[in-house]
């Protein structure tokens, strides 16, 4: 068991580390199709603070941020309600994280966020784009859902240096 310590990446002292969280399930693909009309299926949903986000990734080369067709049709397979009810505070997590950490794929963030006046909290995993990326490319949302109490409390408990965290708060 590691020990809760100071984040030395983030930049507020009372920033702790926090384990990286595995997605729940493979993303069928995190890349934007074209349809047979050679038209690409991709929403614009907001765009992230680069100043933020450097201090976890640092060749993040946009920030603009879209999700595709495909992806809203995983999160409503996979977390059934969640893109219908809360689909609106998917710009709000981008631009206003609480924590932001490294997923277990390259590339790749977890956010989490507390919306307060609600009291419910999100969870919502997001392809970066980098240089290596085809110019195209912008960051992607690649699922999102409601995390109910004992996971956000599990996710905010389950620390370790080591894993690179970022608390906004």
């Amino acid at each position: 068991m590691s020990k809760n310590k100071p984040c030395e990446h983030a930049r507020h002292e009372s920033a702790l580390c926090i384990e990286q969280t595995p997605l729940q399930s493979e993303p069928e693909s995190d890349t934007m199709q074209k349809t047979d009309e050679g038209t690409l299926n991709v929403r614009n949903v907001g765009t992230i603070d680069l100043e933020k986000f450097k201090a976890v990734f640092d060749d993040i080369t946009t920030n603009e941020v879209v999700i595709t067709k495909e992806r809203i049709e995983h999160i409503e397979k996979n977390h059934p309600g969640d893109y219908e009810k809360y689909g609106e505070y998917i710009p709000r997590i981008i631009k206003e994280p609480d924590y932001i950490l490294k997923a277990n794929k390259p590339n790749s963030a977890v956010l989490l966020k507390e919306i307060v006046e609600n009291g419910e909290r999100f969870n919502l995993i997001l392809r970066l784009k980098t240089s290596n990326d085809p110019e195209e490319f912008k960051n992607s949302v690649i699922s999102f859902w409601k995390v109910d109490d004992k996971d956000w409390k599990r996710l905010i408990k389950n620390k370790r240096c080591g894993q690179t965290a970022l608390n906004m708060l």
